[in-house]
């Protein structure tokens, strides 16, 4: 079967957006993929049947593409529209579905507008921390971080949150004592318990804060096996394997 493959351009604010669809013949799907400046954005596929017409195949890549297409057109476009609201609530909602595209830098921006509007926005402070770490920009992680958590210091998400920074730039003991945090707030919070287990497990590799060492094997597990009892996401055949219950 033949191979279908469709590309667009899109200029907006001095950034590139390509967009490419295309078929695989051998996998059975059609896939779309968004590039900013070069840089891999989103990407999704639509499998389809196995016996299929050429023409159904091209439909579905052209109406995949045009689907695409529309969708990063329309979310540019409300950009400035947006911003001339001077809703911070408005610009932070907009700036969420820029970030679950991995569109970070339009959403770091609108998320820094939405701040200069509303100084208090203590959501708006959480997700600019981790746009900022999926940026690489550490320091302004953890300065935007710790800022939602002084706003919201019981929030058990921002401590999480704060926690994967510290992790993220190996600084693993205040990474520890973040997560605790956000699990004495929120006993059942799966994501802060693997954390902690991972980060131990870390800390054990970089040989780097001696007083995490003592018995981390043991205290990893427990944390792991406690994030799988609470979100089954975590229990997969592996850490069956690996870390019995």
């Amino acid at each position: 079967m033949e191979t279908y493959k469709l590309n667009s351009k899109l200029v907006e604010n001095h950034k590139e957006y390509i967009i490419q669809t295309s078929n695989d013949v051998s996998s059975g799907v059609v896939s779309t993929e968004v590039f900013v400046d070069g840089v891999l954005a989103d990407s999704i596929q639509f499998p389809h049947p196995e016996r299929i017409k050429p023409e159904e195949i091209m439909a579905l890549v052209h109406n995949t593409h045009g689907e695409k297409k529309i969708e990063i057109e329309t979310l540019l476009g409300t950009i400035k529209n947006t911003l001339d609201s001077a809703k911070p609530e408005t610009i932070y909602h907009l700036a969420l579905a820029f970030y679950y595209k991995h569109f970070f830098s339009e959403a770091k921006n609108l998320l820094q507008q939405a701040i200069v509007i509303n100084s208090d926005y203590h959501e708006a402070f959480n997700y600019l921390g981790q746009v900022e770490l999926s940026l690489g920009n550490i320091d302004a992680a953890l300065q935007a971080a710790q800022s939602a958590i002084d706003l919201k210091p019981d929030y058990a998400d921002y401590r999480n949150n704060l926690g994967e920074v510290y992790l993220s730039c190996g600084q693993y003991k205040k990474a520890v004592l973040e997560f605790k945090r956000a699990v004495n707030i929120n006993m059942y919070y799966s994501d802060a318990y693997f954390h902690h287990g991972l980060t131990l497990l870390m800390d054990a590799i970089a040989k780097q804060e001696t007083e995490l060492f003592a018995d981390f094997m043991t205290k990893s597990r427990d944390h792991f096996t406690k994030a799988a009892i609470i979100n089954q996401e975590y229990q997969t055949a592996d850490f069956e394997k690996d870390w019995p219950c």
